[in-house]
C-alpha cells in the first residue's frame, strides 16, 4: 500500500538536519585528530595501491573499504582535519535522512522523526560521524541496507530489480566497511 505524500513531515525534517549539520562542522577543523584517525591516515603514506593492501591494509585487521576511501580522498584534497573528515559528517547527516524515512515507513512520520532528532543531537551519534573512520559509513550503509530491504519485502512493484540491487551494493559496502556493518 503506497502512503500519501506528506511533505510537512519532510520539512519538519529540515531544522533537525540544520541542527545535526551546525554540531557537526562547528569547529570541524579545529578538533584535533584522535587517534584512531591518526593511526589511519599514517597507513596512506604509499606510492601505489598495491602497496598501500600490502602494508597499510593487512596489518590492520580492518576491512579496505575506509582506508582505500581515504587514500584517494586525501590524494585529491589533502589531509587538512576539516577535509579528512567531511566526508563522514556528510555521511552521518544522510544517515539521519535514512533513519527518518525508515522510521517513517515502519512506524510513523513522529517516529521518524524522534529517531532523527535523537541521530542528531545525541553524544554517542555525534562524536562518531565527525571522526574519519568506518562509523558514519557503517550506520549510513547498515541504514540503507535496511531500507532497500524493506522495499524489498513490502514493496509493491513489480520486477523487484531496484531493490535487490541496492540490497546487495549496501551489503557489498557494509561488508568493505567494517567487521560490525
Amino acid at each position: 500500500m503506497k502512503r500519501p505524500a506528506t511533505y510537512p513531515h519532510w520539512l519538519a525534517l529540515l531544522p533537525v538536519l540544520a541542527v545535526a549539520a551546525a554540531l557537526r562542522l562547528y569547529d570541524l577543523g579545529d578538533i584535533p585528530l584522535v587517534n584512531d584517525e591518526l593511526s589511519a591516515l599514517n597507513r596512506l603514506r604509499f606510492d601505489s595501491f598495491g602497496e598501500l593492501i600490502e602494508k597499510g591494509v593487512m596489518p590492520d585487521g580492518h576491512p579496505a573499504g575506509v582506508q582505500v576511501f581515504l587514500y584517494y580522498w586525501t590524494a585529491l584534497f589533502g589531509r587538512a582535519e576539516w577535509v579528512v573528515r567531511l566526508p563522514f559528517v556528510l555521511m552521518g547527516l544522510l544517515a539521519i535522512v535514512l533513519a527518518y524515512a525508515l522510521g517513517r515507513r515502519w512506524f510513523s512520520a513522529t517516529a521518524g522523526l524522534w529517531a532523527a532528532a535523537c541521530l542528531a543531537g545525541l553524544q554517542y551519534s555525534l562524536f562518531y560521524t565527525t571522526i574519519a573512520r568506518p562509523y558514519a559509513s557503517g550506520l549510513l550503509f547498515c541504514l540503507a541496507m535496511a531500507w532497500y530491504w524493506t522495499r524489498l519485502l513490502f514493496d509493491e512493484e513489480r520486477p523487484k530489480i531496484a531493490p535487490a540491487t541496492g540490497y546487495a551494493l549496501a551489503g557489498l559496502v557494509c561488508a568493505y566497511n567494517h567487521y560490525f556493518s
